[in-house]
């Protein structure tokens, strides 16, 4: 259950947020490409005899081939999945692509959400043959060596989804310790605050980190109900209800733009139906009552 809630969250992000990644491979690999760079997004899923084998992420990057994968906790084996899963990468494309003289594994890296002082900075293994050898490797990013200044500052804005884990450590019984959460409701407004005012994400990728936010978080937070509603009252007022304002923004100006009411009132609709907002919040955006919104959502059914 563990991993699965992670890697949902990642591959989910990588599907719906490409351009968030970019940054994340210039980080892991000194690339320096910009949000006008186009990431092309390649299957993920492969089959063998023993069953399906199904990768977090891969891109196309002008002529570069870039394998990102995110692991909840260390693995002695992980640079063995690593390089099986870049060989099926590399042996796709070499096939679809008729070269048959030369197979080019893609550039990897492993994103470690959970490390110790053990976590190496890059996985390495030797490959030989016949008695010749190369150096396979996967570069390796580390949740835990960034702090919050830095991740905004690099603009690994993938990474805050998962930044609330550096605090399981402090998780004692029900409840963290007055300091720890202190810090934690600041760091809390902190991302709420930044993520608001960030001009250089879409509303859609705004909302999509966000919703990703508090799925980690209610994972993070499951044993600790009194923390994790903390959480979400810090959360739920900065966050969501902004994410809602802009979308309820968007569809008032569509509805003017077309010369009537239905954009926002379907905006309300859609939001309300996945969850970001109440019937409630609605009903008062759009000057009825919730029984005359609840009325509109059954004439949508």
């Amino acid at each position: 259950m563990n991993s699965h809630v992670f890697d949902s969250v990642f591959r989910t992000l990588a599907q719906k947020t490409p351009y968030l990644f970019i940054e994340l491979i210039n980080e892991a690999f000194g690339t320096e490409y910009t949000r006008k760079t186009k990431p092309e997004q390649l299957r993920n899923e492969f089959y063998e005899k023993g069953g399906k084998v199904v990768t977090d992420s891969v891109y196309r990057i002008g002529r570069h081939l870039y394998h990102l994968e995110c692991q909840s906790t260390e693995d002695g084996k992980m640079v063995l999945r690593m390089f099986q899963y870049d060989f099926y990468i590399a042996i796709e494309q070499a096939a679809r692509n008729c070269q048959m003289e030369r197979v080019e594994l893609p550039r990897s890296c492993v994103l470690y959400l959970r490390s110790t002082r053990n976590t190496p900075d890059i996985l390495r293994i030797e490959l030989a043959q016949d008695g010749r050898s190369m150096v396979y490797e996967s570069q390796v990013v580390r949740l835990s060596d960034y702090t919050m200044d830095t991740i905004f500052r690099k603009k690994l804005i993938i990474l805050i989804p998962f930044y609330l884990l550096r605090y399981e450590k402090d998780l004692k019984k029900n409840q963290l310790s007055p300091e720890i959460s202190q810090e934690l409701i600041k760091d809390c407004k902190e991302i709420a605050l930044t993520m608001r005012g960030n001009k250089e994400i879409t509303e859609q990728e705004y909302i999509d980190v966000m919703d990703a936010f508090g799925k980690v978080t209610s994972y993070v937070f499951r044993k600790h109900q009194k923390t994790k509603e903390e959480v979400k009252r810090i959360m739920g007022g900065e966050i969501y209800e902004t994410a809602s304002e802009k979308l309820i923004k968007k569809g008032r100006k569509e509805g003017r733009a077309e010369g009537r009411a239905e954009g926002e009132r379907d905006t309300l609709i859609s939001l309300f139906t996945k969850g970001v907002i109440t019937d409630e919040q609605a009903s008062e955006q759009l000057g009825v009552s919730v029984d005359d919104f609840r009325g509109m959502l059954k004439k949508t059914k």
